[in-house]
């Protein structure tokens, strides 16, 4: 079985460091907002949701979702759709037991994923918190992916072609196994 994967990188990559506890603090106003912490748009309609995984499944092909503060999810974010996912700045960070399950975002569609402004950061037990399969079009434009477990990796590619644009940080924890595995 032959497997195709391809990674297209600038030549001037820039790492970037994330400063997980940074939030947006928010400025006080006489008017009433709903903050809450993903926003999904499509055709200029907006609606907000409190959870990643609520705003997953109610996204439509061609969504954008943003992301309105730092995220913390317990089970993996599994991208089958074409969407772009803009961090806004914001992070992922898995925590809890994902053995079962090791990426903290797993992207296995044959639709066009644009990821963008986001770090994704690995728990304890996620061998690779970014794992995009069988994806023939998928985007990261200015990303950080940081693994802390240190039997794994950062970042898996497999069966997938991926273009970076601006910039892509991948940070291991001592021990890794890999940065980038393709």
């Amino acid at each position: 079985v032959c497997m195709l994967a391809t990674v297209a990188v600038p030549t001037a990559i820039v790492s970037a460091t994330t400063d997980t506890d940074a939030g947006d603090t928010g400025t006080s106003s006489n008017q009433p907002t709903e903050q809450k912490a993903v926003t999904v748009t499509k055709d200029e309609n907006s609606v907000r949701f409190d959870s990643l995984e609520d705003a997953l499944a109610a996204a439509e092909e061609g969504s954008t979702i943003t992301l309105n503060e730092n995220i913390t999810v317990t089970q993996r974010v599994y991208i089958t759709k074409g969407i772009t996912l803009n961090g806004n700045g914001h992070s992922i960070t898995g925590v809890g037991d994902f053995s079962s399950n090791p990426a903290v975002v797993l992207i296995d569609t044959d639709n066009a994923v644009v990821l963008s402004n986001l770090s994704i950061i690995g728990g304890t037990s996620n061998k690779f918190p970014l794992n995009i399969y069988t994806s023939p079009n998928v985007t990261l434009n200015n990303v950080s992916v940081t693994n802390v477990f240190t039997n794994g990796g950062a970042m898996l590619v497999n069966a997938s072609s991926v273009t970076v644009t601006g910039n892509l940080s991948v940070s291991t924890a001592a021990g890794s196994w890999y940065g980038i595995n393709v």
